[in-house]
């Protein structure tokens, strides 16, 4: 197309037809700016195809980070109401209605039900079980697509707004979560393990309570203890799993909006 131009413009100028000539010679030119509007159009559209190929590929992980973070919290749930029981029925054996008030915890019901659905707790001797009360399981989100997206900026290739923004506010909540489970359950760890060593009793104690009996000080600090960290523990409890506005749920409102998007807007 270019050569029959070019032909028209020579032959134009030979027989002096001027305006002819420009009118060719902005024909040209028209279909150069087309010919370049067409190229970056068809580019814009490629890239546009990758980002959404990309995109996807980070939907998917995404849910798959999600579902993960599901299983862990009811891992991590599962584990503090077996040592809620637990250390109920220490408390219970320290002296009489001792977890009275416990036992009128919102939830206390449901984590009765979900213990014995799970084959209840498994008591050892006495010693055993104080050291048992203070294992903690720490929840740990699976998190590396999100902080890839971040670092690399490609947060942006999540199209959907509402979702985008929701990530974002989504995992430094529960860096809030984590750090109260550490600031807190561990400082009251730490003061529990202190009443058992004022009692004269080890971590690594195997007596049975009779055996233990005798030789405590201050049976009051140890229950204090015991009552602190089931209290703070509860409401690690609430915050990842028992409340409306709990990390499972809202993980669960994640994963339903990650899998809206997947396949979803073109």
């Amino acid at each position: 197309m270019f050569r029959f131009f070019r032909t028209l413009r020579y032959r134009f100028l030979a027989q002096n037809r001027v305006t002819r000539y420009l009118l060719y010679a902005l024909g040209e030119i028209v279909l150069v700016v087309i010919g370049i509007l067409l190229a970056l159009q068809i580019n814009s559209w490629s890239q546009d195809r990758q980002n959404r190929v990309e995109e996807q590929k980070y939907l998917l992980r995404l849910k798959q980070d999600f579902e993960t973070d599901l299983k862990s919290i009811q891992d991590v749930r599962r584990n503090y109401e077996r040592r809620l029981i637990l250390a109920l029925e220490v408390l219970d054996s320290l002296g009489p209605n001792n977890g009275g008030v416990i036992r009128d915890w919102s939830f206390f019901e449901e984590v009765v039900k979900n213990i014995a659905e799970s084959g209840g707790v498994v008591r050892n001797n006495m010693g055993a079980d104080l050291f048992r009360i203070l294992v903690t399981n720490r929840l740990a989100p699976a998190k590396i697509t999100f902080d890839e997206l971040l670092s690399t900026g490609k947060i942006s290739l999540i199209r959907d707004d509402s979702l985008r923004i929701q990530l974002q506010y989504h995992y430094p909540r529960l860096e809030n979560t984590l750090a109260f489970q550490e600031a807190i359950i561990f400082d009251v760890q730490r003061t529990y393990r202190q009443a058992m060593f004022a009692n004269q009793i080890s971590t690594l104690n195997q007596k049975v309570f009779r055996e233990i009996a005798p030789t405590m000080t201050d049976r009051g600090q140890l229950i204090i203890a015991i009552e602190n960290y089931l209290r703070i523990s509860a409401e690690f409890l609430r915050a990842i799993f028992y409340n409306p506005d709990s990390h499972y749920n809202n993980t669960l409102k994640m994963l339903e909006r990650v899998e809206l998007q997947i396949k979803g807007p073109k």
